[in-house]
């Protein structure tokens, strides 16, 4: 009786997160004092943090960063979409859920879809 309670619990902790991939048009980017960079996306309609360019955030290394400001920047210049991918998020959010600015979870990774 103990072992199928168990067995349930670890099934519903493991559906209990996902992967979500926002998609959308970046509209704006900004990199504030503090090195924090931020993005508008549409899939948000909000200004949401990505990381930050003088110290690591949410295991986002400086150098990442920094390829995904430039990335941001020439999505916004050319108006190609992006993808975002958020992983081990909560199971059912929604892209327009995500927290905004600094509370915003760290993606996993940032492309350039192709249309």
């Amino acid at each position: 009786m103990r072992l199928p309670s168990i067995l349930l619990l670890l099934g519903l902790a493991s559906a209990s997160q996902a992967d979500i991939i926002c998609n959308g048009q970046i509209n704006g980017v900004f990199t504030d004092r503090l090195g924090r960079v931020m993005t508008y996306a549409t899939f948000r309609n909000d200004w949401v943090q990505v990381c930050n360019v003088t110290a690591a955030w949410k295991n986002v290394p400086i150098d990442v960063c920094k390829t995904w400001v430039a990335t941001l920047t020439t999505l916004r210049v050319t108006q190609e979409p992006v993808a975002m991918y958020y992983s081990d998020y909560p199971n059912g959010t929604s892209c327009l859920s995500i927290p905004t600015y600094e509370q915003a979870p760290s993606p996993h990774y940032i492309s350039i879809n192709v249309p």
